[in-house]
This record gives structure tokens, sequence and C-alpha cells, in this order.
């Protein structure tokens, strides 16, 4: 199976729910059921709130505004959690509007949520600009995630040109405001080099920071570098601590990446029920890493019997939670017709979904397709261009199928030395 690590939590390049305020990420598990029936009835069918007319005694306005400003305060807290729980059951216009009373209320969480909503296009169209206001707003109420999503949007060039040094301006600022994602994301900026040169000792003190602020994703984060190697020797024992660590805080990542170690064997024995047991958890707290993984299980038989109907079922709950390689799946198995006719055109039609969420893999299997004509035409030209893109989102297929068109002049002059420098980074690549 495909198990290897990707980057970045497994899921689409950033958080898979970012945007979102941290209650609202596994939100059934934050909000038990009890409160949440309570809740829905308040959400659902919203009561205008009372007209609270506060006396002014005479000689102390000051109490009396301060009386009022309660009122608003408690006025604008409802509203908040009325948009929560309209959220949580999808009724993403009702949560708009009861974020927008709430943040007119001075609720820097509101905000920051009516941002999420442009930012995400849950009930509105995707407007990344009016997500900049609002996470904007918010930053200035004194919000530390409003002031991490700033940063995000600079970080990722959503809607504003990348722009790595206002990124750490913003999680520096979120990161001083106590946010742990902030701090988890400025630890990316020293990991990748963007803006700043690499540097795996800064990395480690933020995501240390992050994951001392309770940020399961910093755990996680953390844990890669010492599975990885960055920075640090190999420690599969710490990555498992830590790993471990995140799982408890309730990150689905970290549930799935402690499947990986059992499944691989890493720094443990191989256990493939365990890592079974560890995959299903992390789908339960809904890593669409840990549902493609599932998937991919069932597809090659490995610690379950092969079940093509329960890869397709996996690998689309993967799919509908953004992750890229649940996508491919679902391409491979249409391309070779496992549990369904072959279908090139459903398989290329997920495979680009997969290479547009950033799937090495879906990129190297559409250079494959036009290399040798299977449901389209032959095209060396298309193929290169795929073979490109796969190996710079790290795939080793894609560097193979490099090595394959210098080697045999496919679209390209025959180039020994070329073909032999791309198979040998396909030996040191870790994705397929």
């Amino acid at each position: 199976m495909a198990a290897n690590t990707t980057p970045r939590l497994g899921d689409a390049p950033g958080r898979a729910n970012r945007g979102r305020m941290p209650w609202l990420v596994g939100a059934a598990v934050v909000l038990p059921l009890a409160v949440t029936v309570r809740l829905l009835p308040v959400a659902l069918h919203p009561q205008p709130a009372p007209t609270v007319r506060a006396a002014i005694p005479p000689g102390r306005p000051g109490k009396a505004i301060a009386r009022r400003q309660s009122v608003r305060d408690m006025r604008g807290r409802s509203a908040l959690v009325r948009g929560i729980v309209a959220e949580i059951v999808g009724h993403y216009r009702r949560a708009l509007a009861d974020f927008q009373r709430s943040a007119a209320a001075g609720s820097g969480d509101a905000m920051c949520e009516v941002g999420g909503l442009y930012a995400t296009g849950q009930g509105v169209t995707v407007n990344y600009a009016k997500a900049m206001k609002w996470y904007r707003e918010g930053a200035a109420a004194g919000n530390g995630f409003a002031m991490c999503e700033v940063g995000l949007l600079y970080d990722r060039g959503r809607g504003v040109t990348v722009n790595y040094a206002k990124a750490m301006k913003w999680y520096r600022e979120g990161a001083a405001a106590g946010n742990g994602i902030a701090m988890d994301d400025l630890a990316f900026l020293y990991k990748n080099g963007h803006g700043v040169p690499v540097n795996y000792a800064k990395a480690m003190k933020w995501f240390r920071k992050g994951a001392a602020a309770g940020d399961g994703n910093a755990m996680d984060d953390l844990a890669f570098l010492y599975k990885n190697g960055q920075g640090v020797p190999v420690n599969y024992a710490k990555a498992m601590k830590w790993f471990r660590k995140g799982a408890a805080a309730g990150d689905g990542n970290a549930m799935r990446e402690i499947g990986i170690l059992y499944d691989l064997g890493q720094g443990v024995p191989v256990d493939y029920a365990k890592a079974v047991k560890w995959f299903h958890k992390g789908a339960a707290a809904g890593s669409g890493g840990a549902m493609a993984t599932i998937g991919a299980l069932y597809r090659v038989g490995q610690g379950v019997p092969v079940d093509y109907a329960k890869a397709m079922k996996w690998f689309h709950k993967g799919a509908a939670a953004g992750n890229r390689d649940a996508m491919f799946g679902i391409g491979l198995l249409y391309d070779h017709g496992q549990g369904v006719p072959v279908d090139y055109a459903k398989a290329m039609k997920w495979y680009h979904k997969g290479a547009t969420a950033g799937s090495g893999g879906a990129m190297a299997t559409i250079g494959d397709l036009y290399r040798v004509g299977q449901g389209v035409p032959v095209d060396y030209a298309k193929a290169m261009k795929w073979y490109r893109k796969g190996a710079a989102a790290g795939s080793r297929n894609a560097m193979v199928g490099l090595a394959i068109m210098y080697h045999y002049g496919l679209g390209v002059a025959k180039n020994p030395p070329k073909a032999a420098k791309w198979a040998a980074a396909a030996a040191h690549a870790p994705r397929p």
C-alpha cells in the first residue's frame, strides 16, 4: 500500500480545516450530543433577543453604559453559539447571519468565523478579499486565530501575492497572542525555508511552543521531524511519542501516522491489526488521509481482504474531505477496472482532481497515460509536462517517467546523463 507520510498533515497542502475556528474542527467531539441537541432548536429557530432597557441612575451613567455593554456582549455570545451550531448542521447561510450579528457586537471569534466562511466557500462564493477583511477585523479585535489566518492568506497567495515576510509577521503576532496554530505555521516557514533560510532548530523550537500551547498539529509536525530525521537523528520512538500526544489532542492525522508506524514496522513490530485500528480512529476523527489509507488497504488487501467496493467507499469519503490521495485512488480503480468497468475518462477526471489538489502520484499517472496513449492520444509533450509537475511534487514515479523519456528520446533528444540523473533521484524519492 502507499502508506508513505505526506507532508503537512497528509491532506491537501495546509490544514484541511483551515479557516474554521478550532471548536468547529471535529465539532462532534467538541460539542457532546446532549449539548448539540439542546442547542439545535436555538440554532434552527432563533428567537429575537429581548429588548432590555437599562435604567440610568442619576449621576451614574458609567454603570448604565457598562450594563448595556454587558447585554450587548450577551447577545453577541448567544449569536455566536447559534452560528456554531448552525454551521455544524450545515446551515451555512444562517451561520453567516448569526456570526455577523455576533461580530457587530464586537466578537473577534465571530469575525474570524465570517472570514472562514468566505475563505472556504461555505454558504457563499469563495471570496478571499472578504475573508481578508474579516480576518483583519478579528485580528484588530485581538483574536490570535484571525492573525494566523491573515498570515495563511499571504503564505498561500490566496487573493494576494505570496508574501512570506507578511506571513511571518502575522504568524508572529498570532503566536504572541498565544495561538498554537500560528506557532506551528511559523515553524513551517523555517522548516521549508519560505522567506528565511531552512532552520530545523528554529522549526523545532516553534513546533515545541505550538505543542505546549495544545496544538495537536504542532505535536504531529514535531513527530515528523523525528520520523524523517530533519535536524535531528531519525528516532521512531520519539516520533511515536509525539504522534500519540497529537492523537490524545484529537488530531486524526496523528492517529493515521501511528497506524503507518505499525504498518511499516518503524520503531515497532509490524502489526497490521493495530495499523487498521489506528487508521479507523483517524478516519473517525475526520482525517481524509486516514480514509484514503483505509481505501488503499482494501484495494491491495493489506491487513484486510481485498474489497474494491469498500476501497471505493473509503476513497470517496477521503475525496469528500479534500484528500488528494483519495482522489488519486478513485482514478486508479477506474483505470484498472477494479470493482467497476474500466473507464479511462472517469480515471482521467479523478487523476486531474488529485493533481489539482497536489498529488504527485496523480500527476505522474497522467503523464503515463499520455506517454502510452491510454484513453488519450499519445502526446509526449503533455507527458513530459505532467512528469515535470509530478517530479516537482516529489513523486518517484514521475521521476522514473522523466528518466524513461530521456533514455528513449520520447519527445526530447536522447540524453543518458539526464536519464541517469532522474533515475538516481527516483531511488531516493520518498513518495510514489
